[in-house]
């Protein structure tokens, strides 16, 4: 979250650029990940990775390249 504003009141770049910096610097993201399995745990997730469990509330999962989506089999 970049913050509470103002409904009419906006951040400079240099804002904006700080806030997300502090933002991806303070996030647990893990890039490159191989994942054996994603399942719901109430309102959040599990994550496998190998002898590793993760628990999240939220997860993204990116996949493709530039604007080409590759969406997974399971997904359907």
């Amino acid at each position: 979250m970049l913050g509470v504003r103002a409904r009419d009141a906006y951040l400079t770049a240099a804002e904006v650029v700080e806030r997300l910096d502090t933002l991806a610097t303070t996030s647990p993201v893990h890039e490159g990940a191989g994942v054996n399995r994603l399942a719901r745990d109430g309102d959040g997730w599990v994550l496998r990775l190998g002898e590793r469990e993760i628990r999240a509330r939220t997860v993204v999962v990116a996949t493709g390249g530039e604007n080409v989506q590759r969406i997974p089999a399971l997904a359907g």
